[in-house]
């Protein structure tokens, strides 16, 4: 019989991982590892980022019919336990978020009718974990339990917690490295933006730096063009959300 990886391998490789695909696949042994199930990873990027409009949407062990049934009517807009995972702080089960008291409370036909029909595609329960990155970037792991509110023993959820943040903060580090290079500020540039950034005007810059108000004018040019940006205010969430400032 094939030895299951200890705790400590799974969180090592996924310290070393250099893509989502290598931590996504690493979670998805760790997940079928310990019995779980299915898995769901959903990242939700912060306002100015580059993928702001793009959030991250991975899930292994659903019913073939949901997942289908859930992209056609992009439930992902609607799901009230992803609306919950963006201010909850500690661990939930989807049943809590789901049930009758809920759907009767729901404003919304549109959650009314998603919470319908996830009880009757039978999707079944899971254990939700709420995760936070840098920047804001915050994000929802979820591991399909076997039975309703099944008792995950405090080791094995602790467990689940630290890899989880582990492999988010990770893929928050790639995404990073990946913005910043779309970016490819100068030193002088991101110098200059972090004021922008601090409510300085230009010619204050050129004061603080001691240059000429022209020469920030024409480095703010030149990170409006780098940035896809038009104005000062957008330069800074930008700079905020994409890790460009620090």
């Amino acid at each position: 019989m094939a030895q299951v990886p200890a705790f400590q391998t799974y969180l090592e490789e996924i310290h070393r991982g250099e893509s989502f695909d290598e931590i996504w696949s690493l979670l998805n042994h760790y997940r079928a590892d310990r019995g779980f199930l299915s898995l769901t990873y959903i990242h939700f990027p912060p306002l100015g980022a580059l993928d702001q409009e793009r959030p991250l949407v991975a899930a292994e062990g659903f019913p073939d019919d949901w997942v289908a049934h859930y992209v056609a009517n992009d439930f992902a807009d609607i799901d009230p336990v992803l609306e919950f995972a963006k201010t909850a702080i500690i661990p939930f089960y989807w049943s809590n978020i789901l049930n009758a008291d809920y759907r009767d409370a729901a404003q919304s036909l549109e959650v009314k009718r998603f919470i319908t029909d996830f009880l009757e595609f039978n999707v079944g329960e899971g254990l939700g974990f709420p995760l936070y990155g840098p920047m804001g970037r915050r994000a929802l792991c979820s591991v399909g339990l076997p039975m309703l509110k099944m008792d995950v023993a405090p080791a094995l959820r602790q467990e689940l917690q630290i890899l989880f943040q582990a492999a988010h903060l990770r893929y928050c580090d790639l995404i990073q490295q990946n913005q910043s290079r779309q970016a490819d500020l100068s030193p002088r540039e991101v110098e200059i933006l972090s004021w922008v950034a601090r409510g300085k005007s230009n010619s204050v810059i050129a004061n603080i730096l001691d240059v000429s108000a022209h020469t920030v004018d024409t480095h703010m040019r030149r990170i409006y063009a780098k940035l896809n940006v038009t104005d000062r205010v957008a330069a800074a969430i930008y700079g905020v959300g994409a890790g460009i400032l620090r």
